[in-house]
């Protein structure tokens, strides 16, 4: 028998999607939650689950933007709080107490807790006619990645492309050295073959390069981007906005920069979708992907992608780019 789970009444959100908050009791904790769902959506469908960075929450505004996006395009998201944040703990944490806790009760016990609650927020939205359990897709960056990569293998193969990005195998001494699990990290990274989009920032004093080209390298998957922009941990949103800005055009149309106030809105999300857009992979098509086309991972359960896509794995060994750009690793 599934967990239990109560739902809150529906929110018209701007006339066109409902906003439905949820909570789920495992025997490990509860799992406060909400979707976004198309009301122009009358049957299951694709699926975004959003992973929340540090200190935020499942509200915070990357999340719902993103959400937004997506049901733009009628697709459904979801997202529920991280351990030790948003409805799991009061008052809120800061970056040291939260990191203290998940300390406490150990980084591989507390990896596995929140696959789990992945896994039982999917089956209650299958459950529930909202999501198609083999048609998902992963969002989160920094601790939406570090909790992501366990919750994309214990999903399999229901998700079919992720977006990762600004965590890595090494990170800043001022982060609790109890977090660290780079071989967890890295074994799971080997065991995602699905196509991945990796968002780096060039100079994250979090999160060093090094440990994200690392991370980046050992995915399995045969199509994978990574996209490196200049700034720290928390950069500025303009570099962003200008070059994604000309990723939606032909090459010769020229790159049309968007107006600061439209950088704003729109910079922390843009880059993320791309990865839905590129791989194709919330839009079955026809054919299949064998076994031998991933070297290694699950296969997707014959759910195809275009072919045409796909591209050799390969080491990242980029240079220091000068500006923001779109990193194409090099053939070995």
């Amino acid at each position: 028998m599934g967990d239990d789970v109560s739902w809150s009444v529906d929110e018209l959100i701007e006339g066109n999607v409902l906003r439905r908050s949820f909570r789920i009791h495992r025997s490990v904790g509860q799992v406060p939650g909400t979707v976004w769902i198309p009301v122009a959506r009358s049957k299951p469908g694709a699926l975004v689950l959003l992973g929340h960075g540090g200190s935020g929450d499942r509200h915070s505004s990357r999340i719902t933007s993103m959400a937004a996006r997506l049901n733009s395009a009628g697709i459904a998201a979801a997202a529920i709080d991280g351990p030790f944040h948003g409805e799991r703990v009061k008052p809120r944490l800061s970056n040291s107490e939260y990191q203290a806790r998940i300390a406490a009760d150990g980084i591989d016990a507390v990896l596995d807790r929140m696959a789990g609650d992945w896994v039982a927020t999917c089956d209650v939205l299958t459950d529930a006619g909202i999501a198609e359990r083999a048609n998902l897709g992963y969002f989160g960056l920094s601790m939406g990645t570090r909790f992501g990569l366990a919750s994309a293998v214990a999903l399999a193969p229901g998700v079919r492309c992720a977006v990762f990005g600004k965590f890595g195998t090494q990170s800043s001494p001022d982060m609790n050295p109890a977090l660290q699990a780079p071989a967890r990290a890295l074994d799971a990274a080997s065991r995602i073959s699905i196509p991945i989009l990796f968002h780096l920032q060039w100079h994250d004093e979090v999160f060093p390069r090094a440990g994200q080209l690392e991370l980046f390298d050992a995915f399995a998957s045969s199509v994978k981007e990574l996209h490196g922009f200049a700034g720290g941990h928390a950069p500025h949103t303009g570099p962003i906005s200008r070059c994604l800005a000309g990723l939606h055009r032909p090459p010769s149309s020229g790159l049309k920069v968007p107006s600061p106030s439209q950088q704003t809105r729109s910079a922390r999300a843009t880059e993320e979708l791309l990865c839905l857009e590129r791989a194709h992979l919330l839009r079955p098509v026809h054919g299949t992907v064998s076994r031998a086309s991933h070297r290694r991972g699950p296969a997707l359960g014959g759910v195809g992608y275009d072919a045409v896509r796909r591209a050799p794995r390969c080491a990242a060994k980029p240079v220091s780019p000068p500006t923001s750009r779109t990193y194409s690793p090099p053939r070995r």
